[in-house]
């Protein structure tokens, strides 16, 4: 079972992540930091989602469904930050006061949710693997 401290916890890692990456200008000085910190928000979301499931918010099922659902509620979460990203570089760009383009190409946007969708695809192997674990040896 997740615990809500582990969720809290990536997300603190994540939050601060974020906060220094911006006011400290690691996205500009440091452009790779955009894909840890895709993967830890994939994570995160897919963490979030398996803790409502083991709540029984979500039903679970077999894996492959449960994989299938998981990296489907990643993948729309990273869309709408995408969307973000566009939509404040667009905003910026109509007050001119744009400094850095958070979505240089298309390529870096689908290299986002390359890895929103890895850190959603880690965050299920390891949590789920445990469940489905504990489940198998309910069993014997």
């Amino acid at each position: 079972m997740i615990k809500p401290k582990t969720i809290l916890t990536v997300f603190l890692v994540l939050f601060s992540l974020h906060f220094l990456s911006i006011f400290r200008l690691w996205y500009i000085y440091l452009p790779w930091i955009d894909i840890p910190m895709h993967f830890l928000g994939g994570f995160f979301v897919a963490l979030v989602f398996l803790w409502f499931m083991d709540i029984g918010f979500f039903p679970r099922g077999n894996w492959l469904m449960e994989i299938i659902i998981v990296l489907g509620f990643t993948s729309l979460i990273g869309v709408g930050w995408e969307f973000f990203e566009f939509s404040f570089d667009f905003l910026a760009s109509l007050n001119s006061w744009h400094i850095i383009k958070s979505q240089p190409s298309t390529a870096d946007t689908m290299g986002d949710l390359f890895f929103d969708l890895l850190g959603g695809f880690v965050a299920y192997f390891y949590f789920a693997t445990s469940y489905f674990e504990r489940k198998i040896k309910s069993y014997l």
